[in-house]
């Protein structure tokens, strides 16, 4: 028992206590999932431009990045 709280006390101390989650959506659908998640969760969401890794071709804001 003394370990687990010395490792969970070093856990904290490194990563602090703020634990906040990000999800990144890639889709096509991206404003109707955006809409989705503003409307049901009453989050907003981030839209982020990419590019494909394999074509290099520019996606337009087809990425959704929400913090949780």
């Amino acid at each position: 028992m003394t370990y687990y709280i010395a490792f969970k006390t070093i856990d904290t101390v490194i990563q602090g206590l703020d634990e906040t989650k990000a999800v990144i959506i890639v889709s096509d659908h991206y404003e109707e999932i955006s809409n989705g998640i503003l409307d049901r969760l009453g989050r907003g969401t981030t839209k982020l431009k990419g590019k494909g890794g394999y074509t290099e071709l520019k996606k337009k804001s087809s990425m959704l990045l929400l913090l949780a």
